[in-house]
Parts: structure tokens; sequence; C-alpha cells
């Protein structure tokens, strides 16, 4: 089975995820990229629930969290998810895609944090957790989106480093770990997060890129905030807005 067989929507689920997303499956990858990383809300809670319930995180069915999502979910869900539901909607769009994974590694890294990744038509990386959601060039390239701005920088003709900052996130660099992954090797991935990972299991938090370019984080110990990218000289500052606390603004909140 090819790279791009294995995660492949059912077209009919593709189009109405899409089409939930506010787009379509014959948009660009940019559009597509952006809406999927609108639509699919990035966080702690579902592999949490997993965790606790012992059993495996999600990211290996995208089918079935394409399908959760669609009927209201009021989860949100880690890297793996977000990059195999991607997958499957480009490839149903008649892209080509790998599915990748990138090990984090920032001074503030944990021991092991390995981050899912999109590439597609052999060229374009695309994050639909951190974001920017937009495509970057694996020959090098700097793009900024609703949630982060991010730059890939080419290391040989198969690895890159990947440096993403986010406005829900923080600042992470991550490396290529492993390209072309199928289900046997997400499993893995995801069977060594249970115990190794980036994502604070142990706290509920859901973060959300916006139409208006805002992005809210929901935090159950912080309450929940919308945050903007706002340039200064060379750099980036956030702007803050408290919004109020997790379980009362969170739906209102996104």
């Amino acid at each position: 089975m090819s790279r791009t067989a294995r995660w492949r929507l059912d077209d009919a689920l593709a189009a109405e995820v899409a089409a939930a997303a506010g787009t379509h499956l014959d948009a660009p990858v940019d559009e597509l990229g952006l809406a999927l990383l609108r639509w699919i809300p990035s966080g702690s809670t579902a592999k949490g629930e997993a965790i606790r319930a012992g059993v495996l995180p999600p990211g290996l069915d995208p089918t079935g969290v394409a399908e959760q999502i669609l009927a209201g979910s009021p989860h949100s869900w880690t890297c793996w998810p977000a990059a195999t539901i991607t997958a499957g909607v480009l490839a149903a769009g008649g892209h080509d895609v790998e599915v990748v994974g990138e090990l984090r590694t920032d001074p503030a890294a944990p021991v092991v944090d390995v981050h899912a990744a999109v590439i597609v038509d052999g060229h374009l990386h695309v994050d639909p957790c951190l974001g920017p959601g937009v495509a970057l060039d694996l020959a090098g390239d700097t793009r900024s989106g609703p949630s982060a701005a991010a730059e890939i920088i080419p290391l040989d003709a198969h690895r890159w480093q990947h440096l993403s900052r986010g406005a829900g996130t923080g600042s992470n660099h991550y490396v290529t770990l492993g390209r072309g992954l199928g289900p046997r090797e997400v499993r893995t991935f995801l069977e060594v997060s249970v115990t190794h990972t980036g994502v604070p299991t142990t706290r509920r938090y859901l973060r959300r890129a916006l139409e208006d370019g805002a992005v809210v984080v929901a935090d159950h110990e912080r309450g929940a905030r919308r945050r903007r990218w706002q340039r200064e000289g060379d750099g980036w500052s956030v702007v803050e807005e408290r919004l109020g606390d997790y379980d009362e603004l969170l739906d209102d909140a996104t």
C-alpha cells in the first residue's frame, strides 16, 4: 500500500470534513491546511481521557476522530490525529501525502517529544496542529499564520529543522525523525507518547485558531484567553486578553 493510500479518508467523509471546515477538496493546499488547523481543536483532552482509560491515544484512526469532531465532540486533539486527518483529506483531494515524525530538540524539550506533521506532494510541509497551517517549502521557507510563525531549514535531501513559534505554544524546535510513516510506526509513537510527551495530559486545555487571526487558549488551570500576534520591529509579540474560566467560556470562546 502506498504511503498516500495508508491515510486517505473515504471521499464522502473527506468532502464532509472539508465542507465543515469551510473549504472543499479541490482548494489549494494552503487553504485546506489553514481550514483544518482552524477546524481541529488542538490540545490535551482526548489524549488524557484515553490514557486514563488505558487505551491508545488517538491518531491511528483519522476516520473515527473526524466523525467525532463532525458530531460535535468537545475534545481537543494532539498533533497525531490532526496530522492523519489532514493527510487523509489532502489525499482524497488528489495530493501525494506522507505523515512524518519530528523530534523536539530545543532546550525546554522533554526527554522525548515526537511531533507529527504532513508532507504534501513531496516538498510542502504542513503543520495542522501548531500551525501556521499554510505550507512551507522543504527547500527552505518562513511563513506565519493565525497561530504560529514557522521556518523550515533543510539539513540534507531528506531531513530538515522545523522552528515553530506559536501564540499558544511558545518556541519549539524539531528535526526530522521519520518519513512516510504508516500505521505501525504511528502506533509506536503513540505508545511512546503515553509516558514521553510534550502534551500535559493531566491538564485540560484547548487551542483553536479563529477566523479573525486570533487564537483562543482555554486551560482549566489558567482560564480562557484570546491571543493575537503583534509585529514588534524585527520580531513578534503576543497580546493577550483574558476571557474567563475554562468551563464557563470554552464554548463561547471557540
